[in-house]
Parts: structure tokens; C-alpha cells; sequence
């Protein structure tokens, strides 16, 4: 699905429907999920104000946060 970038200020994530990991991954956000593991090299799991997330220096786009 391709929309204009005028779309994606406008209407955000609802621009992506169901898919809205692919609009945290666009604007460099956090992805949201029900589970993290660690799964490439590089993937560190951390527990912060009882959230736990996932950070990889390597590559920003894998952060996420369980919940």
C-alpha cells in the first residue's frame, strides 16, 4: 500500500490501517508487541519502569516494547 507522504502527516498511523508496525518502522518509533525476545545479534532486552524493551544499537529499527 503506498500513500503520499501529505497522508502520513495527516492521518498517521490510521494511514496503514492494521499495519501500523510498518508506520512505527517509517517514522523510527517503538513497535508495540506481545512478546519480545532477543532474535539477531545485537537485540538487548531491558526492563525499564516495569516495561520490558528491546534496543539494538545496530539497528534502530528492530526497538519494540512489550505490552
Amino acid at each position: 500500500m503506498h500513500v503520499s507522504s501529505d497522508a502520513f502527516r495527516k492521518r498517521g498511523a490510521a494511514a496503514y490501517g492494521n499495519r501500523s508496525h510498518e508506520w512505527a518502522i517509517y517514522t523510527n518509533q517503538m513497535k508495540v508487541r506481545a512478546s519480545i525476545k532477543k532474535q539477531q545479534p545485537g537485540d538487548i532486552l531491558v526492563r525499564r519502569r516495569g516495561r520490558l524493551y528491546r534496543i539494538n544499537k545496530r539497528n534502530p529499527r528492530r526497538k519494540a516494547r512489550q505490552g
